[in-house]
């Protein structure tokens, strides 16, 4: 994962430990930040690194357990900085904790004569200022890391706030991973999270209705403009064939996917046309080859249901979520090409982080939900006929890939 930065790093590993069969996923927050975080007031109070950390990761809240300890819960808590630069809000329970100041005005909170100058400003960022957690003490490249308990003593930990958060996940998150670098409670987890546990499974997934262009789609010939493939549905849900219809353009209405037919011998009306039903207008020949993909090849269109089994965590009925089920079957190849490590895909919301990517020329979904338990969502896609390899009408696959990611639960 040595490609990974911290904040992804940590929700691989919260991910990996929620995916095993063996654990039971308690509580996990909605995270208030991504890379575009109106934090910016807190860029000179803290280091280089916390503060990337916060522009991805806002502010977080995960306990899990073992399904055979279910009382034993292990985990983390970050408490979300407000764009004001000085409140702190508790995410999972969505009310505002300590605020970021002086050591002075916490009177009840420090015991120990000079562990904390008066004027020094601390901030409560980990864990439950009612028990126990950790401290920021000081501020920007100056500040430094402490476990402070609710008995009001403080013990330094470290000046790095990378190096504080490997060890978070060095010691998969144990209710005790910052207490000593020997702990039997610690060392207990760890030896759990060392023997493998089979993810459980988590979706059916069926192909419902499937196609493939014909022939060599999105092409010219010498008398007409042929974009959208060789076949197409229209809104009608008819299925038009080069051969007997004629060429046509495929609008970028995604909900419909409009037909337009352009003949090159008046091509640039036609090119008008096309483009104005994709929402341009007055562009040339090569914007319209290369706004309706013209030499791209085949294309599949596929109507995919996926059926959320059974579990604790919510689904998210959207196109992370099918690329994230679609990830991980064998034999399949959406998401071949993949311009970042798979692991961010599989266990995190990844335009939250500022990524953007999708194997789909285009996705359309719906959703419905049977009980309690059982989630259905629908999605109509249309893709690349390579990446289509391996999908077939009428089978069902199994997947075991996260319901939703970096979301709320309990």
């Amino acid at each position: 994962m040595s490609d990974l930065t911290l904040a992804q790093r940590l929700l691989v590993r919260i991910g990996q430990i929620s995916e095993r069969s063996d654990v039971i996923v308690q509580q996990q927050s909605v995270s208030r930040g991504n890379v575009l975080s109106r934090i910016g007031k807190w860029q000179p109070k803290l280091p280089a690194d916390m503060y990337a950390f916060y522009r991805a990761i806002n502010g977080l809240k995960f306990n899990y357990s073992f399904a055979d300890s279910p009382d034993d819960w292990h985990g983390l808590e970050f408490v979300a900085l407000d764009e004001e630069g000085r409140k702190t809000i508790d995410t999972f329970r969505n009310i505002y904790r300590i605020p970021h100041q002086v050591a002075k005005r916490y009177p009840n909170y420090f015991f120990q004569d000079g562990a904390v100058d008066p004027e020094t400003p601390v901030l409560f960022f980990f864990g439950d200022d009612g028990a126990w957690g950790i401290i920021m003490i000081g501020e920007g490249d100056k500040a430094t890391f402490h476990h402070w308990d609710n008995d009001g003593f403080v013990r330094y930990l470290t000046s790095s706030f990378t190096e504080l958060i490997e060890k978070l996940i060095a010691r998969g998150f144990a209710h005790t991973w910052a207490y000593s670098d020997d702990h039997p409670d610690t060392d207990a987890v760890l030896a759990r999270l060392a023997k493998p546990s089979p993810p459980r499974t988590t979706f059916g997934i069926d192909g419902g209705s499937f196609g493939v262009s014909i022939g060599d789609g999105y092409a010219y010939d010498d008398d007409f403009f042929v974009a959208g493939g060789s076949t197409r549905q229209s809104a009608s849900g008819a299925w038009h064939d080069e051969a007997s219809q004629g060429a046509f353009v495929g609008g970028e209405d995604r909900a419909h996917r409009e037909v337009v037919f352009v003949d090159r011998r008046h091509h640039g009306k036609g090119c008008d046309v096309g483009h104005e039903r994709a929402g341009y207008r007055k562009r040339n020949r090569d914007d319209f080859g290369e706004h309706f993909r013209c030499g791209a090849g085949p294309i599949a269109m596929a109507k995919l249901r996926i059926e959320y089994l059974a579990g604790p965590i919510p689904l998210q009925p959207y196109e992370t979520t099918l690329l994230r089920v679609l990830h991980r079957i064998e034999g399949l190849h959406v998401t071949d090409g993949l311009p970042w490590p798979s692991e961010v895909l599989s266990y995190t919301h990844w335009p939250r982080h500022n990524l953007g990517w999708t194997p789909f020329i285009s996705c359309t979904w719906d959703y419905e939900f049977k009980g309690d338990k059982n989630k259905v969502a629908t999605f109509d896609v249309v893709l690349d006929g390579a990446r289509a390899e391996g999908m077939e009408v009428g089978k069902t696959y199994a997947s075991t890939a996260l319901p939703s990611v970096e979301g709320r639960i309990g």
